[in-house]
């Protein structure tokens, strides 16, 4: 029986995985298409790949809270998982390390999606980041910012670096704290190393595995206020002390989420 579970578990990760490609050239292939030109439409576009991808993952997403439309929203990070979650739930623009915009195909979709590349160590481009979300925060469009800088293991989250809240205090935008988990079949006890993307682990070897894991729930759980603070520091601080508090309060599935707003993905359909 093991070996049979096994054998389909594998099947299941190779399907889902051509799957995923293929969503990624039709996308691909829209984007050339449809050419999103404002910030604003390459904003949604991106929401729609995110929900695409999620679909095609069999991916449910749970919301706890209210969905701000605007201001800067700030989250632990787990994986490469969490952009996907987090661009279904809102059509926002979302800051990412540099290398990101070197990957073949992902990078050049990101990149459509207006997505803003931060180069670390670099003082010149980082003012160059901070103009174009302190941009996007007077569109009125939401920005989502990871700012740990890195994944982890679903630990606790790692200090905030305060520089990415800039933008926000200086354009006087709101700052909403969000936590993400991920539950498979309903338990997180395989999360760590079957979700989330951290430490020495390589790409495809664990998306492969990711695509053959069944009934993954992420739950976001969007803080009740916004972080009011003066400062950066202040404002990172507190952040990371909101999420950290959300983490640990857990998010008692599936009880609470019954009463918010849940994206079911299996019945996610895009033209």
């Amino acid at each position: 029986m093991n070996e049979n579970n096994n054998e389909y578990g594998r099947l299941r990760g190779y399907a889902r995985l051509i799957k995923f490609f293929l969503v990624l050239l039709w996308t691909g292939v829209l984007l050339l298409v449809v050419r999103p030109r404002t910030l604003a439409q390459r904003s949604f576009w991106r929401q729609r790949m995110c929900l695409r991808i999620a679909a095609c993952m069999g991916m449910h997403i749970d919301v706890m809270g209210r969905v701000p439309a605007t201001g800067m929203i700030v989250c632990n990070h787990l994986s490469y998982l969490d952009a996907v979650v987090l661009g279904a739930v809102w059509p926002a623009v979302f800051v990412a390390k540099s290398e990101v915009r070197k990957w073949p195909l992902v990078g050049w979709l990101t990149a459509g999606g207006g997505t803003v590349y931060l180069q670390r160590e670099n003082v010149r481009a980082a003012v160059e980041v901070n103009r174009a979300l302190a941009s996007a925060l007077q569109q009125q469009l939401p920005i989502v910012v990871f700012p740990e800088g890195t994944t982890t293991g679903a630990t606790d989250p790692l200090p905030f670096h305060p520089a990415l809240f800039d933008p926000a205090l200086r354009s006087g935008a709101s700052v909403w704290p969000a936590a993400l988990a991920y539950t498979i079949n309903g338990r997180s006890e395989r999360v760590a190393d079957r979700v989330c993307y951290w430490g020495d682990m390589t790409f495809l070897p664990h998306l492969v595995g990711l695509m053959r894991q069944r009934n993954i729930r992420a739950v976001l759980r969007v803080a009740d206020a916004p972080v009011v603070a003066a400062a950066r520091n202040q404002a990172a601080a507190m952040a990371h002390d909101a999420v950290q508090t959300m983490l640990h309060d857990g998010f008692d599935l599936p009880l609470r989420v019954a009463a918010e707003r849940s994206i079911v993905a299996q019945q996610t359909t895009l033209a």
